[in-house]
């Protein structure tokens, strides 16, 4: 990463252009070659499936309102659903109804 010299932004390059440019002053930086961006990913987007009723990952019990059927009883669990610096997710089950319902940390 290159930090501009008047701002102390980021310098991010132009796609296609021989130059870089400071994101907060747009003050341009040249460069040797063109930006190229290269996408390893694979074109086929594959479904995650986060939780389903059956699943047994749910062990403990808590006191919290089912928002279907208004039961006062659930399981839960937590999930790292994003990058590490983020709060994981919390997953609860309904004991009365089986509902499944998160609540992003």
């Amino acid at each position: 990463m290159k930090f501009c010299s008047e701002c102390g932004g980021l310098i991010v390059p132009v796609i296609g252009e021989k130059y870089s440019v400071c994101r907060s002053c747009k003050r341009k930086y040249a460069t040797e070659e063109e930006a190229v961006i290269v996408d390893k990913r694979d074109s086929e987007q594959k479904d995650i499936k986060i939780l389903d009723e059956e699943q047994s990952d749910f062990r403990t019990t808590t006191s919290v309102t089912c928002p279907k059927c208004g039961e006062h009883k659930a399981e839960w669990t937590i999930r790292q659903m994003r990058g590490g610096d983020e709060a994981p997710t919390e997953f609860y089950r309904c004991l009365s109804c089986k509902w499944v319902w998160r609540v992003n940390g």
